[in-house]
C-alpha cells in the first residue's frame, strides 16, 4: 500500500475542551471509544489539525526484540509521572474518597515547611538527553545513558526507523522539527533522528493526561514493544472518540497535547508491554556543546538564572 491508498478520516470532537480536560486523571475504559485503529491511518481534525498518522508492522521484528532488551531497563519505579500515574491507591483514600490525584510530603528546609508533590508510583523513565531544570542547571545525558551507553546504541536503530517513518507519514510537521533539530548542538541530538529523548513505560496504564515540553511543532512518536501476550492497553483519545491498538512494529505519530491515556491490560500469564515516546524536548535548543554545558554546571552560581 502506497501513501495515497492510506484511508483518511476526519474526526470532529464528541465531547467540549472542559468535558475533556475533566477526564485528567481518570483511567480510559472501553467507553471512551467507538472507533478502534489497528490498520495504517491517518486521521485530522474537522479544523484541518493533524490528529493521528498510524503506521501498522512498519519495523522489523528482529530490530523491535533488539529494543526491547535493551531500552526496557530504562522504565524504573518513579513518582515523577503527576496526573498520568493515575489515582491512588486504596490506602491513600478516605473511606471511598480519594484524597488526591498526587502525594504531598512536608519536608523542613531551612526551619520552614515544603510540599512536595509526588505521584503514585510507577515503572516509567527516560532515555537520551534533557535539558537544564532548576535540580540539573545544565543540559545532560539522562543516567540510563550514561550508565548503559552499549544498550542505547543498541536501540538507535529502532529509533531510527521511527524518525524516518516520521518523515513519510506527516512531512510538514517532520520538516518543522527537523528545522530546529538542524539547528541544535548534536550533542544532544540522537544519531540519525529527530528526537532528543525517549521516555519508557512498562506495564504502566497511564490515565488521561497530556505531555508536556516537547516540540509543539512536531507530533508525538508512539510505539509498543512486547513479550508475551495481553490484552488492551489501546490509547484513547477520547475527544475524537478513538483509540489506537499497538503491537510490536506499530507506530502512531499523535498530536500529544490531545488528552489521552490508556486501557486496562489483562493477561493471565506474564507479559511486558513497554511503551516508547519520542520527541525533541523543545529546551533542547537553548543548549551548547556538552562540553561547555559541562563548563556551564561547574561554574554556575546559586541563584543563577537556569537559560
Amino acid at each position: 500500500m502506497n501513501q495515497k491508498e492510506i484511508p483518511k478520516l476526519i474526526l470532529s470532537p464528541v465531547l467540549t475542551k472542559k468535558e475533556t480536560d475533566d477526564l485528567r486523571g481518570r483511567y480510559a475504559t472501553d467507553n471512551d471509544y467507538k472507533i478502534l485503529i489497528n490498520e495504517d491511518c491517518d486521521a485530522y481534525t474537522d479544523e484541518g489539525e493533524p490528529l493521528f498518522f498510524f503506521r501498522k508492522g512498519k519495523i522489523p521484528q528482529k530490530v523491535c526484540e533488539t529494543a526491547f532488551y535493551n531500552l526496557r531497563g530504562a522504565a524504573t519505579k518513579t513518582e515523577n509521572r503527576g496526573t498520568a500515574a493515575g489515582p491512588l491507591d486504596s490506602d491513600d483514600q478516605i473511606g471511598h474518597k480519594t484524597i488526591s490525584t498526587h502525594r504531598y510530603r512536608e519536608i523542613k528546609q531551612d526551619g520552614t515547611l515544603s510540599k512536595v508533590m509526588r505521584a503514585k508510583k510507577v515503572n516509567s523513565g527516560i532515555a537520551g538527553y534533557f535539558d537544564r531544570n532548576t535540580r540539573f542547571p545544565y543540559c545532560r545525558q539522562t543516567a540510563f545513558t550514561e550508565k548503559n551507553k552499549e544498550a542505547f546504541s543498541k536501540s538507535i536503530p529502532f529509533l531510527k526507523y521511527i524518525s524516518h517513518m516520521f518523515a513519510e507519514a506527516c512531512p510538514e510537521r517532520y520538516e518543522a522539527q527537523k528545522k530546529v533539530v538542524d539547528a541544535s548542538s548534536k550533542d544532544f541530538i540522537i544519531t540519525d533522528t529527530v528526537f532528543s529523548t525517549v521516555t519508557v513505560n512498562k506495564n504502566f496504564q497511564t490515565a488521561y493526561h497530556t505531555d508536556a515540553g516537547d516540540l509543539k511543532e512536531g507530533l508525538g512518536n508512539l510505539a509498543v514493544l512486547s513479550a508475551g501476550k495481553y490484552q488492551g492497553g489501546y490509547t484513547v483519545m477520547p475527544r475524537y472518540d478513538c483509540a489506537f491498538d499497538l503491537s510490536s512494529g506499530d507506530v502512531c505519530y499523535f498530536d500529544v497535547h490531545q488528552v489521552h491515556g490508556n486501557t486496562k491490560m489483562d493477561s493471565k500469564t506474564p507479559y511486558e508491554r513497554v511503551s516508547i515516546v519520542c520527541y525533541y524536548r523543545e529546551n533542547i535548543k537553548h543548549c551548547k556543546t556538552m562540553k561547555e554545558e559541562l563548563d556551564r554546571a561547574k561554574k554556575r552560581k546559586e541563584g543563577d538564572k537556569i537559560n
